[in-house]
């Protein structure tokens, strides 16, 4: 069953496309759902005649022909609302048919880690990811130390699960969600307390004060 997230700035970019809650929610780990909904949501940015939209729709045709389409994404990245990053910690190779596939997360010592982090995890492009990476290099070279795959409903439980925190600012957490985890939370060993979760992570997310 499909659900509903709320963003608080929103993409109006990614409302020209009609189907897009069905896109995302039909979206697999490996692609192999049916290409027609993406050739779809490409013909409906192009339609628009908005540049950053044909650009957009432009990207999705690169990469659905097999193209990783990275001059168009470079190019246009900011104008989608894309955060542009130090050290290539976000390329266009983490799309995939047009759309963000994985994240790779990263240690501090990349200097746009938490930048990159917090981008993703209130990004309307958060929906159709379907791998998450995290990447070191604490033994003294870049490295992949960890890689989780499911549904972006299913990553950031995952991570939570796991001690992650930062993920409850996504609103994959509806506040149901958010009650739910404040009222059952129990510190483990040196971990936050349940006021400071809320004040630096859960109050962040739009759904926690939505009526």
């Amino acid at each position: 069953m499909a659900f509903v997230i709320r963003y608080s700035d929103g993409t109006l970019m990614l409302a020209h496309i009609n189907d897009i809650t069905l896109l995302s929610s039909n979206r697999t780990i490996d692609l192999s759902e049916p290409t027609d909904l993406y050739f779809k949501a490409a013909s409906e940015l192009r339609s628009t005649k908005r540049h950053h939209c044909i650009s957009r729709g432009d990207f999705i045709l690169a990469q659905l022909s097999g193209k990783d389409g990275r001059e168009i994404f470079d190019a246009h990245r900011e104008e989608w609302g894309i955060g542009l990053f130090e050290e290539n910690i976000l390329i266009a190779d983490d799309f995939k048919r047009g759309f963000l596939w994985c994240f790779r997360d990263h240690t501090t010592s990349w200097n746009d880690n938490q930048k990159a982090k917090n981008w993703f995890l209130t990004s309307p492009e958060s929906t159709f990811v379907r791998r998450y990476a995290f990447r070191t290099c604490d033994r003294g070279f870049d490295e992949c130390v960890e890689i989780r795959e499911g549904s972006c409903k299913e990553i950031p439980i995952a991570l939570l699960t796991d001690g992650d925190y930062d993920v409850l600012r996504s609103p994959a957490f509806s506040k149901t969600e958010l009650t739910n985890f404040i009222e059952t939370y129990q510190p483990r060993n040196g971990h936050y307390e349940i006021g400071e979760i809320i004040e630096g992570y859960s109050s962040a997310n739009p759904n926690y004060g939505a009526s």
